[in-house]
């Protein structure tokens, strides 16, 4: 997807960081509370892991958290030095801001010129293939286990539960994603595929495969601000640079970026930026009603072919 000397590129960097050329994509808590601890066991297991905010809930995390978003201490590169940066809440909505294919040099954030490849196809693919196809055969082996996912989750830093399938459901990955999975191997392989995988294009044929679509109903749910108008200092460089606030006439300081999160604009409309019922966890789009509709587990067949061959059908719903 890149040869300099072909003029090949693509626009990939300027998609991930402007807010009015992409999508503003951004994980949700939800997701990033499955991201192991460096010893393997689940971060859900920590205590108040729910109140913990932005600042530390990353210290002893899977490093693909770190090669995933921007986490404290990010860095890229201006001017030829690297300067610590937060996350850009215009972007990444729910303060947890993919960094994942984003260039190191802001050089390129402005024009549609990145200079690196597209993932297509890799060998982590196949590993968690393998062993989603074995486990939902029921025939996965520890060294089936050793073998795939150890391996990628050894090569992410973690030390912990890489030569043995797991046999202990992970509560917080049953209740919240799969009710109706009580094989702990299968749920591991899952929670294996989405942080392996994220951001690379895997993510809906998964949920059709898992015939898992109303977890798109679920709420865009964001980092957990423990208390408003105080400064944080998310980029880890000693200078504060985000404050959040209900009251929509509130200005923080210069060079600190001020986040409304009230349910009401000055002007009198919603807010997408608003607080959870707890006060405290930041919810993106919180009254927007979002229904899965089970026909979207199918495609419609297109009207040329009914038109040609009416003995065809319709799928369900459509």
């Amino acid at each position: 997807t890149f040869d300099g000397g072909l003029g090949i590129v693509q626009d990939g960097n300027h998609s991930w960081i402007s807010a009015t050329w992409s999508s503003t994509p951004a994980l949700t808590k939800s997701f990033m509370n499955t991201y192991l601890m460096l010893d393997g066991t689940p971060y859900t297991d920590q205590a108040g892991y729910a109140t913990k905010p932005f600042t530390e809930e990353f210290i002893n995390r899977d490093h693909r958290v770190a090669q995933t978003i921007f986490t404290p201490g990010f860095k890229r590169i201006t001017g030829g030095q690297g300067i610590p940066v937060p996350p850009d809440f215009t972007v990444g909505i729910t303060g947890y801001q993919p960094r994942k294919f984003m260039l190191d040099d802001t050089r390129s954030d402005n024009v549609d010129v990145s200079d690196n490849n597209i993932i297509l196809f890799r060998f982590a693919e196949v590993l968690l293939n393998y062993a989603e196809a074995k486990a939902e055969l029921g025939t996965l082996t520890d060294d089936d286990w050793s073998k795939t996912v150890g391996k990628l989750r050894s090569r992410a830093g973690i030390t912990g539960g890489l030569n043995t399938k797991p046999a202990t459901v992970d509560t917080y990955m049953q209740q919240r994603y799969f009710p109706d999975i009580s094989d702990p191997v299968i749920l591991e392989i899952r929670r294996e595929r989405a942080t392996e995988l994220c951001l690379e294009g895997f993510d809906w044929n998964d949920v059709m495969r898992w015939k898992a679509g109303k977890l798109l109903e679920k709420k865009y749910d964001g980092i957990y601000i423990p208390q408003l108008e105080v400064l944080y200092d998310f980029s880890d460089d000693g200078k504060p640079d985000v404050v959040f606030s209900t009251d929509p006439n509130y200005v923080g300081p210069q060079g600190v970026f001020t986040l409304f999160v009230g349910p009401i604009m000055s002007n009198g409309a919603a807010s997408n930026y608003q607080l959870d019922d707890d006060g405290h966890t930041l919810i993106y789009l919180k009254t927007e009603q979002k229904v899965w509709e089970d026909k979207l587990y199918f495609h419609p067949i297109p009207a040329l072919d009914l038109v040609k061959n009416p003995n065809l059908g319709q799928n369900p719903g459509w």
